[in-house]
């Protein structure tokens, strides 16, 4: 028995219920921040699902933006791997360097530079296969 606890049994102060110990302290904590650890996770899965459905529906409307050139690549016979390469190439490369370039030049740019640069970078990789 720690010293506070004999000190309030000698006391005579009513003894009915839980006594609170440093063990049973310790336990409250380890399961308020257990609690705490698993919320979090909880949300940080639930905020990436939620940004890889972004990205897929992101990048299926540029598929569909781009339907008719993906039909002319096909026409000049191009198959469906090269085709998945080259989009892949598109975005996962030049996306980040075009961010980091218009991030570094004080803001974004609009939507019609934007699609200046999409369509820019489509017609050189056109012309390279």
């Amino acid at each position: 028995m720690n010293v506070f606890q004999t000190a309030y049994t000698a006391s005579g102060l009513p003894a009915n219920g839980p006594t609170i110990t440093r063990p049973l302290v310790r336990m409250m904590n380890a399961l308020s921040d257990g609690t705490m650890i698993f919320v979090i996770f909880l949300m940080s899965i639930i905020m990436l699902l939620i940004s890889m459905l972004c990205i897929h529906f992101i990048l299926s409307l540029q598929m569909e933006r781009d339907r008719k050139e993906v039909g002319m690549l096909k026409a000049l016979g191009i198959g469906r791997k090269e085709i998945r390469r080259l989009y892949f190439a598109k975005i996962s490369f030049v996306l980040p360097l075009w961010r980091v370039h218009w991030a570094g030049n004080g803001g974004y740019p609009s939507k019609a530079a934007c699609q200046a640069s999409f369509r820019s970078y489509t017609e050189r990789q056109i012309k390279e296969a």
